[in-house]
């Protein structure tokens, strides 16, 4: 005779029962903005990536209001470890650029200031020598004198250059010209860490009328020297 074998559902006492119904889920929201607060580190490196911790912020508050409105939903921790994570690099990488930008804009302003100045008090040849390629400028050994009477066609650039506003207007105004900077502007060059600064500046002098000139100058920071290469690269009128 075959054997019946009954199967019977599983009970479970009260404190098992209760414990189910206490159960609550992890919030999906809470586990994407923790991941994403966890990818903001790349935030530093590039600002079009500043949209990650932005979305994880958005993300875990959403999942916080979610999880005050639910009894079943759980995952408050994991959310506010997304918020503040996101919070800390896009402070961070958001400071970094700014006085990233403010560093560069200083070196440029002293760069530019000095340049002009070359140019008030009339070193022509200096103010030109700074706006030529390192490796082509004067030869070691020589004056600057003697470098622009030994080479003619550098002669000849410099005076070409010289003789055109706003270089002509400047050009001998003297110590007493005033300098003042009116905005910056930015362009990145994407080869390597060279970078493309544009500045306006105003020079006004005694009895003279103001002259605008922006300044063009590329910077490019070398590693092995431990130091940015400054070009005057071109000068000309606002545009």
């Amino acid at each position: 005779m075959d054997s019946v074998v009954e199967q019977s559902a599983p009970t479970f006492s009260a404190d098992e029962r209760e414990s189910f119904s206490e159960y609550r889920s992890l919030s999906l929201l809470a586990v994407t903005s923790l991941l994403l607060g966890i990818l903001s580190v790349g935030a530093l490196s590039y600002p079009g990536l500043w949209i990650v911790p932005l979305v994880a912020v958005f993300c875990g508050a959403f999942a916080l209001r979610a999880i005050r409105k639910s009894d079943h939903v759980s995952g408050k921790f994991t959310a506010w470890a997304g918020i503040a994570l996101a919070l800390m690099f896009l402070s961070w990488a958001v400071s970094q650029y700014y006085f990233g930008r403010w560093v560069i804009y200083a070196e440029a302003q002293a760069v530019a200031e000095r340049w002009i100045q070359f140019v008030l008090e009339g070193e022509d040849k200096i103010a030109h020598q700074a706006m030529l390629n390192p490796a082509t400028r004067q030869s070691v050994g020589f004056s600057v004198d003697e470098y622009y009477q030994m080479d003619e066609k550098a002669r000849e650039d410099m005076e070409k250059l010289f003789s055109e506003p706003p270089m002509s207007e400047m050009l001998g105004l003297g110590k007493e010209a005033k300098i003042e900077l009116q905005r910056n502007i930015t362009q990145d060059l994407k080869v390597g860490e060279a970078k493309l600064i544009r500045q306006i500046y105003r020079i006004t002098a005694p009895n003279k009328s103001p002259i605008d000139a922006m300044i063009t100058m590329t910077r490019q920071f070398r590693p092995e020297q431990g130091r940015a290469t400054w070009i005057v690269a071109e000068v000309g009128k606002p545009e």
